[in-house]
């Protein structure tokens, strides 16, 4: 059992950094209190990782095989290094962390397996364009409409509220969903655990580092972005 000290560790680390992802903006812009934010992250990350985890759990066993001990040491470097981010308050991806841990155990201890890392690295690039891409669409159709319908401040700044904290749960159950196989999909490919346990199991770890680690990095992001226009009055200081 000591064997997966390393996944937990990953998990909490993941959860800490990760955490700013999903409800950074807002509590950084004081819309959102910290202890509500992190509350609802442990929530939604867990039913995340509980009811879809085990389907990217494949993905970490594509990469390389794994014994218990590489597992280990992958996932306690992986962790390490995502920690120092969080120290750092620097967001980070525990994807990259993860795959570049296990590249490197396999590179010395095994086949590396040069075509998954490909498609994960094409993901890497395609995410933040894909996501830049919806923001853009969704502000060209939420400006006219809360224009159009919501009249005072108070009825904006109501379903600014309402959208942070639907958008936010559901970022959190995304993130125990896809994440989770970063923190224990090495136990699947080592053959230490299955599916459905190694998603709870990491569900619960990155939970617990949303709710004890992820202030700093919280804090950061979105500390210098000032919401304006129909979504206004808010305002980061």
């Amino acid at each position: 059992m000591w064997k997966i000290i390393g996944g937990l560790f990953m998990g909490w680390s993941l959860g800490g950094n990760d955490a700013a992802n999903v409800f950074g903006p807002g509590v950084a812009a004081r819309v959102i209190k910290y202890s509500t934010a992190v509350t609802l992250i442990a929530i939604f990350v867990i039913l995340g990782a509980s009811l879809e985890g085990p389907k990217c759990m494949h993905i970490i066993k594509e990469v390389g095989k794994l014994t218990p001990i590489t597992a280990l040491v992958a996932t306690m470097a992986a962790g390490a290094t995502i920690t120092l981010m969080t120290i750092l308050a620097i967001p980070s991806s525990t994807s990259q962390a993860i795959m570049g841990a296990i590249m490197g155990v396999c590179l010395l201890y095994g086949q590396p397996n040069w075509g998954a890392l490909g498609k994960a690295a094409t993901c890497w690039v395609l995410t933040p364009i894909g996501a830049a891409v919806v923001a853009f669409i969704l502000m060209k159709i939420l400006i006219p409409t809360t224009r159009k319908y919501l009249k005072t401040d108070k009825a904006i700044n109501r379903f600014a509220l309402g959208g942070l904290l639907v958008a936010g749960c559901y970022g959190s159950y995304s993130l125990g969903a896809n994440n989770v196989a970063n923190v224990t999909g090495v136990y699947v490919s080592a053959g230490m655990l299955t599916s459905r346990p190694a998603a709870i199991i990491g569900g619960i770890a990155i939970a617990v580092g949303a709710l004890t680690f992820s202030k700093r990095v919280m804090k950061a992001v979105g500390h210098d972005i000032t919401m304006i226009g129909p979504l206004g009055a808010f305002v980061a200081e």
